[in-house]
């Protein structure tokens, strides 16, 4: 349910149901080890802070050393708490290295183990994504006969075919399964 309440926080309301999914049943992969380099923040969701991560992490991404694919960005979301009124959560936009070098001041690295996910493929205008969520959450996770595992990592991958706009935008969302 954390991806449920992430994209309030960026300013997105489901305007269809389901939107545009373009996967309705997800690929069921087993992702091996990531290390992600980049711009970690504690998030509220209270405040519209992802879309200030992502803009920081652009101004800096040229000095990650060891990128594994420079045409693939991550935004990954964990240990998410419901605190008083807000729901605190840790989120880390960055890239996959293969190895951990010399970390550029002010940026973090994370390890994600290996673990199985559920692949869905966003396509349509970002301002749909919260369709795509809502089935996931909704439809999908009803009747799949998975949990989503809550301890674990959700993982945003942007690469080539995602564009800021545009309804032909597609990037894949993993979700931690068990």
């Amino acid at each position: 349910m954390r991806f449920l309440l992430i994209f309030w926080l960026i300013g997105i309301s489901a305007l269809n149901i389901y939107g545009e999914v373009l996967n309705p049943d997800p690929e069921i992969v087993e992702r091996d080890e990531i290390k992600v380099v980049g711009y970690l923040s504690l998030i509220s969701m209270n405040h519209n802070l992802i879309s200030n991560l992502w803009m920081r992490f652009g101004s800096r991404m040229e000095e990650i050393e060891n990128v594994v694919n420079f045409n693939e960005m991550m935004g990954v979301s964990y240990d998410g708490e419901q605190m008083d009124d807000d729901y605190m959560f840790f989120h880390l936009v960055g890239y996959e290295v293969s190895e951990i070098g010399v970390i550029p001041e002010g940026l973090t690295y994370l390890v994600i183990p290996s673990h199985q996910y559920a692949k869905f493929t966003h396509k349509g205008e970002i301002d749909k994504l919260m369709d795509t969520y809502n089935y996931i959450y909704g439809e999908w996770l009803a009747t799949s006969g998975y949990e989503i595992d809550e301890d674990f990592y959700e993982i945003e991958l942007y690469d080539q075919r995602f564009k800021m706009g545009p309804p032909d935008s597609e990037f894949d969302i993993y979700i931690p399964i068990k």
